[in-house]
């Protein structure tokens, strides 16, 4: 495990370039960004970077749906593409130990009857494929943007959500920053508590 630990801490950059697939509404709000980021107005405006929104999107994805990316595939369809040159380097460290905690609660630890030359085929195939920026850009990203821009039982999706957050009074409706921003926090402190600190205390705290 801390091998597994340092190949994820010590991972390379990963630099998007060219485009990226996104969702309708991820679009839509890209577009948003990008004039409020112009006319300096709007909550948009004052962010510093246009992937920003997308960055967002991808933790949340993760958080909501617990899953792990199709790393099977070569890519990921989604409706429309958005051209980006940006480093998110720091964002995917971060986010590649959170896919690290998921992939061990999910196949568990090693024991006395875990065939251990299996089990570090397995988890370092995975290791090699979320460090991959070409999984970045045609599996990762599309695959948790199209999670965050998913609805069930009729409700409002979180992207579709976020790039209506703009023309919002500030208050509790679902569309408002300070609900989705009190939402994001939840379900994040929800998978860490349950997910990520789980593995954690497993792998760290004797016992």
């Amino acid at each position: 495990m801390a091998k597994a630990e340092k190949m994820i801490s010590s991972s390379s950059t990963v630099k998007l370039r060219g485009n990226i697939r996104v969702t309708e509404y991820m679009e839509e709000l890209l577009q948003h960004a990008a004039e409020s980021k112009r006319n300096k107005k709007g909550y948009w405006g004052d962010h510093d970077r246009l992937i920003d929104p997308v960055i967002i999107s991808i933790f949340y994805g993760l958080y909501k749906s617990r899953k792990l990316p199709p790393l099977e595939l070569d890519d990921v369809s989604a409706a429309k593409t958005h051209e980006f040159n940006v480093d998110i380097t720091p964002y995917s460290h971060i986010f590649n130990h959170f896919l690290f905690c998921l992939w061990l609660y999910e196949n568990g630890l090693p024991n006395s009857e875990t065939d251990i030359n299996e089990y570090r085929k397995k988890l370092y195939l995975f290791l090699e494929k979320v460090l991959d920026q070409d999984k970045w850009r045609l599996v990762i990203i599309p695959f948790y943007l199209k999670e965050a821009d998913s609805s069930e039982n009729d409700e409002i999706s979180f992207v579709y959500r976020l790039w209506n957050s703009d023309g919002v009074e500030i208050g509790s409706s679902p569309m408002s920053p300070e609900f989705l921003s009190m939402e994001f926090d939840l379900i994040q402190n929800e998978f860490f508590e349950e997910i990520v600190d789980f593995i954690h205390k497993k792998m760290f705290e004797p016992g």
